[in-house]
């Protein structure tokens, strides 16, 4: 069945027009045509009428003599399958695509091993597989010669080319090692029985007894072993019980149980009391299960070592019942159901830790602590689903301890900030946001409209510096160098005036400029005073916060500004390092921390009420 399912996924039935290129078309017009009928026929019958048009019309085509043999082919008539096949096999190379000529003669191997023809089918197979000098057909031609040289009882041929095609690449060894230890297995069958015909020749009785009775073990009904081992056990009658007792004890001394039961057990059949035949096959039995359990135990072993839990399982079950008792069987058996325990456990684990990671992108803490509680629950040492769920669990804590501000209208804010990111004023957009999710932190999906905006921020200020730095390049490519110089020295004096009259009128342009020029001391200085100034400007904590955690600064004044950030959850990129800053530098009480932020908030808030 297994070699079936692998042949149909190289091979198919019919094949359509432009497959793999394999079609020329016919010089005959009427015939192509009749052939592309036959193509586009669902039913089979009206398939062989189409092609054997066109095979009448033009009976060199050989895509239609293929098509119309695989349709026979298909209702079992094997017989006509066989005649199309035939001709379109005959074909001379130059008139045929080899990729053709290899299909149609894998094929007509095939219909001759259904019709019982195993010589002609052994020669087209040979003769496709010297065709097929690569590619994913050549294992399944090797696989399909070695079995028809195995139904001809050609044993020595068929390991030969069975050996060779499981060594090629794309081949399906699962099935070539099954047949190869089916044929392995009839051979053994084949000696033990030539050999047990050759001592019923020289009148070795007792011998051909015990090479039966090996071969209805290994293979029952095989052949006319029962006949000829009634015939045997008939004539040795006479033979001495003793001499086959000493043969049997022979056998066991050299280690040979298997002989050595067959033979106790042919003594026993013809005399059930004779000596100790009895416990001495109840010993070899014992022996030879505790054989079979220890080769069951080390395929337990090597599958423990590749991880391969269910596998080991079985085998350690196998083992332990087989021989109930064997050493170290069942703690391996344990050890494995605990690891495949684990195993599920883990991957249980890292489904739910997923969607914790999505929830918590998303904005949607709850659901993101929920998810991560059932990782934890599922597998308690999967990754880092403790301090994910702590993190949370703080999150929600600090969101639930701030109470609801009076005067905030959420739905306003979110009004206006809406507007103002469709205007493209980003900066103005966040505030907003931030103070509705300082007051409501689950309100809507301000979450994600937070982390959407800053994104945008950030690529529309990309944006114009590069189409600065553009124009930088344009205007420099337009001048020779002399007016570069002139013009540049006007522009540079006009830039330095501008950059001076808006330096002195704007603070936060003062920041920028500091900033750029990494002066964030000075920067650092001019936010602390505009906010000793208006403690209310929530936007200008997160960017204090910021220079702050650049410095690695963690006094008394930036552990505060820490504080506000994180209480107000105000957003910034930065929010879980100046989190895990702040949770190293507490300097007040909770209640204290509470009092000051909401203090701040119901200012701004108030402030922005009023305009």
């Amino acid at each position: 069945m297994g070699a079936r399912l692998t042949t149909r996924l190289f091979l198919t039935l019919l094949i359509a027009i432009g497959s793999s290129g394999l079609w020329g078309q016919s010089s005959n017009s009427e015939a192509w045509n009749w052939f592309k009928k036959g193509l586009a026929e669902q039913s089979n019958q009206k398939k062989i009428a189409a092609y054997s048009k066109a095979v009448k019309l033009a009976p060199n085509f050989p895509e239609a003599l293929y098509n119309l043999g695989m349709s026979y082919k298909k209702q079992n008539d094997y017989i006509k399958a066989e005649r199309f096949l035939s001709q379109a096999g005959a074909i001379k190379d130059a008139q045929i695509k080899p990729e053709l000529k290899l299909q149609i003669l894998y094929e007509l191997g095939i219909t001759y091993k259904k019709l019982n023809n195993l010589q002609k089918s052994t020669k087209v197979l040979s003769e496709a597989k010297t065709l097929a000098k690569s590619g994913p057909i050549r294992p399944i031609i090797a696989f399909e010669l070695g079995r028809v040289l195995f139904l001809q009882n050609r044993f020595f041929d068929a390991l030969a080319e069975l050996r060779a095609g499981r060594g090629l690449p794309s081949s399906n060894r699962d099935n070539f090692d099954q047949l190869i230890a089916q044929i392995e297995q009839q051979t053994e069958v084949d000696n033990l029985y030539n050999q047990a015909v050759v001592n019923m020749s020289i009148k070795d009785f007792n011998s051909a007894v015990v090479l039966f009775e090996q071969i209805k073990q290994k293979k029952p009904g095989y052949k006319d072993v029962d006949k000829l081992m009634t015939q045997a056990s008939s004539e040795m009658e006479e033979v001495s019980l003793d001499k086959l007792y000493q043969q049997a004890r022979a056998f066991e001394t050299s280690g040979d149980r298997a002989p050595a039961l067959a033979t106790y057990q042919s003594i026993l059949k013809q005399s059930s009391s004779y000596k100790d035949v009895t416990s001495r096959i109840e010993g070899l039995q014992i022996k030879l299960r505790n054989e079979e359990a220890a080769s069951q135990y080390r395929k337990g072993q090597l599958a423990m070592q590749s991880k391969k839990w269910s596998r080991a399982i079985a085998a350690y079950e196998k083992a332990l019942k087989i021989s109930p008792g064997y050493p170290g069987a069942q703690k391996r058996l344990s050890e494995s159901k605990k690891a495949l325990k684990q195993k599920k456990k883990s991957t249980v684990a890292a489904s739910y830790y997923r969607k914790g990671e999505a929830a918590l992108n998303n904005g949607n803490f709850k659901r993101a602590l929920a998810d991560f509680k059932n990782a934890y629950s599922a597998d308690q040492r999967y990754r880092d689903s403790k301090r994910r769920i702590a993190d949370l669990e703080r999150r929600l804590k600090d969101s639930a301890e701030l109470p609801q501000v009076a005067g905030v209208n959420s739905d306003s804010l979110y009004a206006q900030a809406l507007a103002d990111a469709q205007a493209a004023d980003f900066e103005s957009a966040l505030l907003k946001l931030q103070k509705i999710q300082a007051a409501q932190p689950d309100f809507r999906d301000v979450s994600a409209l937070l982390i959407s905006l800053s994104d945008s921020l950030t690529i529309s200020n990309q944006k114009l510096i590069a189409k600065i730095n553009q124009n930088k390049k344009n205007n420099t490519a337009s001048f020779s160098d002399g007016q570069v110089k002139y013009i540049g020295g006007v522009v540079a004096a006009g830039m330095g005036l501008f950059l001076m009259f808006f330096i002195a009128l704007s603070p936060t342009a003062h920041v920028k400029y500091h900033i750029f020029f990494q002066n964030l001391d000075k920067a650092i200085k001019i936010y602390e005073k505009l906010l000793s100034k208006r403690p209310e400007r929530l936007k200008l904590y997160p960017k204090l916060a910021e220079l702050y955690l650049l410095k690695g600064k963690t006094s008394e004044r930036a552990i505060k500004v820490f504080e506000m950030t994180v209480r107000l959850k105000l957003f910034t990129p930065k929010f879980d390092e100046i989190s895990a800053a702040l949770s190293k530098h507490a300097l007040t009480p909770k209640e204290t921390k509470d009092l000051d932020a909401i203090k701040i908030l119901e200012e701004e808030l108030n402030r922005t009420a009023r305009y």
